[in-house]
C-alpha cells in the first residue's frame, strides 16, 4: 500500500511538471506584418509590404512591425525586433550595430555584434505582458541618402528562437 501510494505520488509529480513547464516561457506570434507609415494606424497594417518586395524608399519614411503576441508565460518575456540592413553598392560606409532598450539608443556589446561585413543590425527590445493578444509594435525610420538596400526583419524570443523572418529592399 505504502510503494502504490508513492509511486501514484511520483506519477503525479511528473505529471504536474510536464504539463506546467509547457506554459512557462512560451511566447508564441499570432500574427506579424510588415508596412511603412503610410499603410501603419493605429497598432495595425491597413495595407502590408510583401516578402522581397522592392519599394521605393522616396516613397516611405518609416518601416512598422506590428506583432500580436500570445504570451502564456506568468511573467513579461522580452522579444526583440531586429531590423537588419545590407546596404547597396553605392553605398560605401557602415552603420553601428544599435539597440533599442529601456526607452535609450546605445551601440550592441562587442560580443553581440554582427559578423555583417558591410551591414548593420538595430535591435529593440520589447517587453510582452501576459495575454492571448498581446499587440506591440516597432518602427525604423528611414534615411532616404542612406538606407537603399536589402532588408531583414526577425523577431526572436528571449531563448534567442527565431520566431519570424522578412526580407525586402528598398530602391532608389
Amino acid at each position: 500500500m505504502q510503494i502504490k501510494n508513492s509511486t501514484s505520488i511520483f506519477f503525479f509529480i511528473i505529471f504536474c511538471t510536464f504539463i506546467f513547464s509547457q506554459g512557462i516561457n512560451a511566447i508564441t506570434l499570432n500574427t506579424v506584418a510588415v508596412c511603412h507609415d503610410k499603410q501603419y494606424q493605429a497598432l495595425k497594417c491597413n495595407n502590408t509590404i510583401n516578402a522581397n518586395e522592392k519599394i521605393n524608399i522616396n516613397e516611405i519614411n518609416k518601416i512598422y512591425v506590428v506583432a500580436n503576441i500570445k504570451n502564456e508565460s506568468l511573467k513579461d518575456q522580452v522579444i526583440t525586433i531586429r531590423y537588419i540592413f545590407h546596404p547597396s553598392k553605392e553605398n560605401n560606409f557602415t552603420l553601428k550595430d544599435t539597440l533599442y532598450e529601456n526607452k535609450s539608443l546605445k551601440p550592441l556589446p562587442k560580443s553581440n555584434r554582427s559578423n555583417i561585413k558591410k551591414g548593420s543590425v538595430f535591435d529593440i527590445k520589447l517587453q510582452v505582458k501576459n495575454s492571448p493578444t498581446y499587440r506591440t509594435f516597432a518602427y525604423k525610420t528611414l534615411d532616404r541618402k542612406m538606407h537603399i538596400g536589402k532588408w531583414q526583419i526577425q523577431l526572436i524570443d528571449h531563448q534567442e528562437n527565431l520566431n519570424f523572418d522578412f526580407k525586402f529592399e528598398l530602391i532608389n
